[in-house]
């Protein structure tokens, strides 16, 4: 129990001899499944507080930000699985392996946007087009973002840190990419300060770009195309489906749009399960 919350039940019986008779359990038996049990409850607490943890950030996102909606967060951490698990289908990714980056990715999708909590309200929620001091601001929910994350303690933190700078970079190193190569945790983001433009600088390129950015970037443009925001209607799903395809090698990562194409049964579901409120 945790909070009134029952995380977990540990059942064990019928221990056997050696000859598979059923036999009581001794007391070092019952010491080591204390024992157990007591290291098993802590790691379920943590997994608990972490994932609470998560939940309210995600929230204070979506206060935020009005288009940054739970089922959109939802459908792009969806999405980024689904052409992840394509992709390491591919390339013949160990399970192990891939059970564990799918795990890292689930979480560090859904905070590809976290970083526009730094970001005015005057900006944010601008109801007309940006000025190109006001689009440079709000390029920095980038290096915002990533600064929630640094110095990464764990893979989870290294992959949100990763998502969040890095999922407008362009697969050609095109100067629409940002933030670029002078954001980085190496100079831990001594360059930047919120509220502040970014600056201009290279943009990465290739797989210079962390895979897991560059499948997000994927699965957020698709759904940002797909779905009905303030200043434009939603594409219909060939639309988007094609427009994602034609940025493969430019805009995106061919074999993760390649990936994505693959799996687009998958992603036709997924804009089912989570359909914005609005357009029920």
């Amino acid at each position: 129990m945790h909070n009134g919350i029952v995380l977990g039940v540990l059942q064990i019986i019928n221990k056997l001899d050696d000859e598979g008779n059923v036999i009581s359990f001794n007391e070092d038996d019952k010491a080591f499944i204390g024992h157990f049990a007591f290291a098993a409850v802590r790691a379920l607490k943590r997994a608990y507080d972490t994932r609470d943890t998560h939940r309210k950030l995600l929230k204070l996102s979506e206060f935020r930000d009005p288009k940054e909606t739970y089922s959109h967060v939802e459908r792009v951490s969806s999405i980024s699985l689904e052409i992840y698990d394509r992709w390491a289908f591919e390339k013949s990714i160990p399970e192990e392996e891939r059970q564990v980056y799918r795990d890292n990715l689930k979480i560090a999708a859904k905070f590809h946007d976290i970083g526009k909590v730094g970001i005015s309200d005057i900006i944010l929620k601008k109801p007309d087009s940006f000025s190109d001091e006001e689009r440079a601001v709000m390029k920095s929910h980038t290096c915002i973002g990533a600064m929630l994350f640094y110095p990464p303690e764990t893979e989870l933190d290294r992959m949100s840190m990763d998502v969040a700078l890095r999922h407008h970079e362009r697969w050609d190193g095109g100067e629409s990419g940002y933030p670029g190569g002078t954001y980085s945790e190496s100079d831990d983001f001594q360059t930047f300060h919120i509220g502040s433009p970014i600056l201009n600088t290279k943009p990465l390129k290739g797989k210079d770009i962390p895979l897991a950015a560059r499948i997000v970037s994927v699965a957020d443009v698709f759904d940002a195309l797909s779905h009905k925001r303030c200043y434009k209607d939603a594409w219909s799903l060939d639309d988007a489906f094609n427009e994602i395809q034609m940025g493969a090698g430019t805009q995106f990562d061919p074999e993760v749009v390649l990936a994505f194409i693959k799996v687009r049964d998958r992603v036709e579901k997924i804009l089912l399960d989570y359909s914005d409120v609005e357009e029920l």
